[in-house]
Formats: C-alpha cells, structure tokens, sequence
C-alpha cells in the first residue's frame, strides 16, 4: 500500500463487484476504518496515525505517505513543515 499511496495519482476501490470509492489517494487513504472493513490494509503510517488518535492525541489520521506525516509533525511542533 505504500508503494500505491506515493505512485498513484487516482485508486478505484471495489468491492463486491461494486466501486466504492474513487478519488485521489489522500481521498480515498483518508478513510482508513472504510478500506480495513473490506479487508483492504492500510500504509503503516496510517496505522502509526491511526493508534496515535486511539491513544486520545487529536491528529488528522488520512495521513497516507511518511513524506506527509513528517511534514504534518513538524507543523504542530512549529517548525515550518518542510522536508
């Protein structure tokens, strides 16, 4: 999935035959708890994320590459988010 998260620029998601989602990877990684239902993984920054929230710190879970999860930390620390 990280492979996918940082080289496509559109995923279409099946399911039963059926799209369920369709968009732009931040769109469709953005519902990590809709993928992992259908049996979909997830990146593991995702999951990183994902426990994170579950440990009860307010952080945006759609984060699907470790590119925008470094950015993403060095904005709520105050840095100037760039890489």
């Amino acid at each position: 999935m990280e492979d996918i998260a940082r080289l496509a620029d559109r995923l279409i998601v099946l399911s039963e035959s059926k799209i369920l989602m369709d968009g732009k990877p931040e769109e469709v990684f953005a519902q990590p708890d809709k993928l992992m239902k259908i049996g979909l993984d997830v990146p593991q920054i995702t999951r990183v994320f994902m426990e994170l929230r579950r440990l009860g710190i307010e952080i945006d879970t759609s984060v699907y590459t470790v590119k925008y999860a470094a950015n993403l930390m060095l904005h709520l620390l105050g840095e100037d988010g760039k890489c």
